[in-house]
Order: structure tokens, then C-alpha cells, then sequence
């Protein structure tokens, strides 16, 4: 299949030997995940209410029996062509929950219909309505547990011509969700019905009324959306195009930045309620991987974000407590005041903000990390780091490097917002600990008393680069390298000489065997390529070239079309796990800023 991403003034192409998919989202936290031939169950329009995620088209077909030959992705929406002369275009109303589907000319194509919440696999209880109201075409869904209605929607289809109902169980197989082990490998379908037309808009609501009219609406609008969407995209592309010679760079460092940003997810109103994690599942909101994107969100994004996660703070007592999307963390509250100190150098906070920050933090450093030290150390309990899976005991508990580091930037914002020497000594004591305990002058540990060569070391550097002189982090990272470095150009996080290693993902069916034990992390090699050319660009080079070569491709020809992958297999590469992943994007898109920056310099 022939590929083309068009974007800004840079226009490629390539034929990829998979199918394509694609992701649309709007800004309400409603998303399309494509694939012509669905292979998963979490293919299909998703549109957030209440908080929860609810899946309603599963599949538009076209009737024309031909594969797809061509695919593009504009980043606004996308295109397929199948046969000589049958084009498909895609797109979302960014302010409503309603997907438009045009064909070049009046065509017929069926649509099929999966209703369930994001977490509900119960295939009994399933009700669908389908009737003519109110100018629409309307396919209601209901789902009963007993007696007890669950949840309803509503999708109203505008635009139409013509309709043949045809209200049909079809078992649908996913074949993706089989490969990866993540049960169920099948599910009855609903086929609801065949459509004529050449521009159908699906609108989805809670309520009938509500998706009639913004079906009808975005019906009559779809040309000015379209024509908007183009713009807004294109005024992206010059607002951060990073110039640069390799177009597939350029067009991958825009897609990275764009689908990051893609993540936030805001109600009706305009206001932030957070940023996806991930798509398709990992639809949550977790300030870890929010503040490792803050870079690359809108700064009024990562701000409210910032302050609203403070606010928690203080009404609470600790973040961890907040509510799930949290999570029970070590790292939640120091990556608050890292991102705290990231902000103040950019005076993106104000005075009374800055000052609010200072007290959260005193009474951090003085009440709660003291609760946390032992023996000298920051330590942590078992599955508290983002290496949050165990295997054979391999829980990450104690005392860990990048912990120590945060806790150590921690202090020493202290020390600059107070002036208070006793924060000053406290951060030396502590990066003496480190020193003698974790740094032997080639292997900066992973933990206390655990001399795991893991990529963790990369995080320690982004977070406090002061721990190690640049000679000595040149030594720890070509250590790791020898011990971590991946032929297709990644990092495992584990040894391949370590008996837990797991050099293929098994992310669906035993995510602790592989997970952090052997996996790829795409977050990290970004991480770690920029890390490298900071401390020793001219030596460290075929490494920082690999390790962006396969995250450029990961996010142009693999996966999710102008996403980044989560992870991938250690033994051979392949986009696997969460298949836009935001932190992914966003750390891609850091280093080459940072990269770029400094090659200026030069």
C-alpha cells in the first residue's frame, strides 16, 4: 500500500507493507480509530460522556470490492482510494462528537455498530433502534443488565440519500487483539444498515435531540469544517516547522508535536480536563506522563494542568490521593515541583503561583520526604515507579535512580526559592549518597544495592544532570549502551544478559514478563538520544541517529499513522503496546528540539 503524509509544505510518501491506520480526535476527547478491515475491538468512533469513553460505529464500508491502494494522511483527516478512481475522505468536527464521511461521488457503504463502554465485553443486553426523525436517520443503542438500563446513545446520520435497513449479528474476529492476547478475540457486531450518499455526517449523544442537531448542523457546515480544519493545520505547520533539510524529519517532528497536543481533552465550555495518556486505552489522565509532555503542549495547557494538580495538592496533602487518574506514585509529587521548576525558568507563573509552589514545596521537603528517607535515601515501595509491573519479585522496591534524582532537583528549587541553606546541604548530602553508593566509575546503578544496568540512568540525567560530571555520565551511558543497546536501534530495560529478559512483547497476554523487562520504550529512547548528544554528540552519534531513525519511522510508517507507538518488541522491532502514546510524541519532539538547538549553537 502506497503512503503519503502531506503536511504544511512537506509532502512524502512510501509503500508500507501493512495496512494503514489513522486517528482523528476531537477536542471533547471523541477520537476515530481506522483501519479499513478492523482488527480490533477498540477500532471504530469513540466519543467521551461523563467521563467515560463509549464506542458506537464500528466500521463504515464502502461497496465497492476493492482494497485499499492508496492512503493519505493530511493530519486534519485522511483518504483512501480503492480500484482506479473510488476515493474515501475522513474527518472529525473538532467541536462536536461527529464524524464526516464524503466519497467523490454518491456511493453506497454499510455501516456496522458496536455499542459499549470502553471497559464493558458483555455481549448480552444489547438493544438497537433504528427510524427516520427529525430530518436524520437515527440508530439508538441501549444496553440492559437485567432489568436495569446501563446506558444509551443516540447516533444521528445526516446527508444520506438513500438507506437500506439490514439490522444483522455479524461475529466479527480481531485478529490484532488475538496477536497481542487480549481477550475477547471476537464479538458479535451489528450490521445496521446500507447508506447512499457523499458526504454523511455521524453525530453521537447522550440525548436524541442533541445528536439530530448536531448532525444536521455539521451537515450543513462540513465544507466550512474541512476548509477550517485545512487552515488550522497548515498555520501549525509555519507556527513550528523546525525547518530542516529531511522532510521526513520535518514531517515527523510537526506529527509528533501535533498529536501530542491532539491529547487534550476539554469540555464543552473550552475548559482543560486533562490529556489522554494514550489511544486507543489508555485514556486516562496521569500527571507523570502529562508533565514529561509539558513541552509540547500548549503552555496554557500545561499550565492549568500544572495548577490544578497543585490545588489537589494542597487541598489533600499529597497527589497520590487525588483520585485514580493520579496514580499511587513515587515519582507524582516530585515531578509536580520539577515541572514546578521547568515553569519558573520559562516565568510562565506569577508571583502569587510562585509563591504557592514555594510553601507546597517546604511542606513537601520538610514533612513528606522526610517520611520517605531511609538509611540517606528517597526509597519507594513495590510498583511504585513507572516501572509499575512485577515479575519474579522484580518490583523496583527501595531506593531508585531517578527517584533520587527528582528528589534532588526538588531540593534544590527549594534552596533557590528560599534561600535557605539547610536545602542546600541537604541536596549535597544527598548527592554524596548517591555518589558513594550508586556510582562506581562505570556503572550508575539502577537501584541501592541493585547494580541492574537499566535506562533509568537517561531519567536520573533529564531530571538532575548535575548528579555526574560530563565525563563520568559519558562512562555510565556507554555502559548502559553495551549492556542495552538493541540492533534496530532501542534501549530494553533489561540486560539481554539478564535472566528476566523478555525479548518479545507480551503486552496483552503477560505484560510483567516483558513490560519492563525487556521491552522497548519509546519515551525512554527519546530520552536517551538527547541525553547522548548533550553530553557527547561526536562520540555518541550512531547511537542518537538510530535511536531517532526508528522513532521517526515508528511514528510515519508504523503503527498509527503520524502517532508514536508505546513500546516495542526487544528481539525485533514492531509497534506494539498503546499505539499513540503522548509521551512517546511529545519526548520524540524535545529531542530534536534539543538537538537542533544545539547544532545551532555549533
Amino acid at each position: 500500500m502506497l503512503v503519503s503524509h502531506r503536511f504544511g509544505p512537506y509532502q512524502i510518501q512510501k509503500d508500507i507493507a501493512r495496512e494503514a491506520q489513522f486517528l482523528l480526535r476531537n477536542r471533547l476527547g471523541g477520537f476515530f480509530f481506522y483501519r479499513a478491515d478492523p482488527a480490533s475491538k477498540y477500532h471504530g468512533l469513540w466519543t467521551r460522556h461523563n467521563g467515560k469513553l463509549y464506542k458506537s460505529v464500528a466500521a463504515i464500508k464502502p461497496g465497492v470490492d476493492a482494497p485499499v491502494r492508496k492512503a493519505t494522511n493530511y493530519f486534519w483527516g485522511f483518504s483512501v482510494e480503492r480500484g482506479n478512481d473510488f476515493h474515501e475522505l475522513f474527518f472529525m468536527d473538532p467541536e462536536s462528537d461527529s464524524l464526516v464521511y464524503q466519497t467523490k461521488n454518491p456511493a453506497w457503504f454499510g455501516v456496522t455498530l458496536d455499542g459499549r463502554e470502553q471497559s464493558d465485553q458483555d455481549e448480552w443486553g444489547r438493544l438497537y433502534d433504528i427510524a427516520e426523525q427529525g430530518g436524520c436517520l437515527v440508530m439508538s443503542y441501549t444496553k440492559r443488565v437485567g432489568e436495569r438500563e446501563a446506558y444509551q446513545w443516540h447516533c444521528a446520520v445526516a446527508g444520506y440519500t438513500d438507506f437500506e435497513l439490514k439490522k444483522e449479528w455479524v461475529l466479527k474476529r480481531y485478529v490484532y487483539d488475538e496477536l497481542r492476547q487480549d481477550p475477547p478475540f471476537e464479538r458479535h457486531v451489528y450490521s445496521a444498515v446500507n447508506l447512499k450518499g457523499s458526504s454523511v455526517v455521524f453525530s453521537v449523544g447522550a440525548k436524541k435531540e442533541e445528536a439530530i442537531k448536531a448532525a444536521l448542523d455539521v451537515s450543513e457546515r462540513a465544507e466550512h469544517i474541512k476548509n477550517d480544519l485545512q487552515k488550522t493545520t497548515d498555520d501549525f505547520a509555519r507556527r513550528h516547522d523546525s525547518r530542516v533539510q529531511d522532510a521526513q524529519i520535518s514531517i515527523a517532528h510537526l506529527a509528533a508535536r501535533f498529536s501530542a497536543q491532539g491529547m487534550t481533552v476539554r469540555d464543552h465550555a473550552g475548559s482543560v480536563l486533562g490529556v489522554y495518556a494514550g489511544i486507543p486505552w489508555f485514556t486516562q489522565f496521569w500527571f507523570r506522563d502529562s508533565t514529561l509532555s509539558a513541552n509540547q503542549l500548549d503552555p496554557a495547557v500545561a499550565k492549568s494542568i500544572f495548577l490544578g494538580y497543585g490545588e489537589a495538592l494542597a487541598r489533600r496533602g499529597n497527589i497520590e490521593a487525588c483520585d485514580v487518574s493520579c496514580m499511587s506514585a513515587a515519582d507524582t509529587e516530585l515531578l509536580f515541583f520539577a515541572c514546578a521548576s521547568d515553569l519558573i525558568s520559562r516565568r510562565a507563573l506569577d508571583p502569587q503561583e510562585t509563591d504557592r509552589v514555594k510553601q507546597l514545596l517546604i511542606r513537601y521537603l520538610d514533612i513528606r520526604l522526610a517520611e520517605k528517607m531511609r538509611g540517606g535515601f528517597v526509597v519507594n515501595g513495590p510498583k511504585e515507579t513507572w516501572m509499575d509491573t512485577e515479575h519474579q519479585n522484580s518490583s523496583r522496591a527501595g531506593a531508585r535512580i531517578e527517584i533520587q534524582a527528582l528528589a534532588l532537583r526538588a531540593l534544590h528549587l527549594a534552596w533557590e526559592l528560599t534561600g535557605d541553606p539547610a536545602y542546600r546541604a541537604r541536596e549535597y548530602e544527598l548527592v554524596r549518597n548517591v555518589r558513594m553508593a550508586f556510582w562506581d566509575g562505570a556503572v550508575l546503578s539502577d537501584g541501592l544495592a541493585d547494580a541492574t544496568l537499566r535506562p533509568n540512568i537517561f531519567l536520573a540525567h533529564l531530571f538532575y544532570p548535575e548528579l555526574l560530571l560530563r565525563h563520568e555520565w559519558e562512562a555510565a551511558f556507554a555502559t548502559a549502551l553495551e549492556a542495552l543497546w538493541l540492533p534496530w536501534g532501542g534501549l530494553a530495560t533489561l540486560p539481554k544478559t539478564h535472566p528476566l529478559f523478555c525479548g518479545r512483547d507480551r503486552s496483552g497476554k503477560d505484560p510483567n514478563q516483558s513490560y519492563h523487562h525487556g521491552d522497548s520504550w519509546f519515551f525512554l529512547n527519546n530520552i536517551a538520544a538527547r541525553a547522548l548528544a548533550q553530553v557527547n554528540a561526536r562520540k555518541f552519534k550512531p547511537f542518537i541517529d538510530a535511536l531517532l531513525s526508528s522513532s521517526t519511522d515508528d511514528i510515519l510508517w508504523s503503527g498509527i499513522l503520524g502517532n508514536h507507538s508505546e513500546v516495542s518488541s526487544a528481539d525485533e522491532y514492531a509497534a506494539a503496546g498503546c499505539l499513540a502514546q503522548t509521551w512517546s510524541a511529545a519526548t520524540y519532539a524535545d529531542a530534536l528540539d534539543g538537538i537542533m538547538a544545539m547544532n545551532r549553537k555549533t
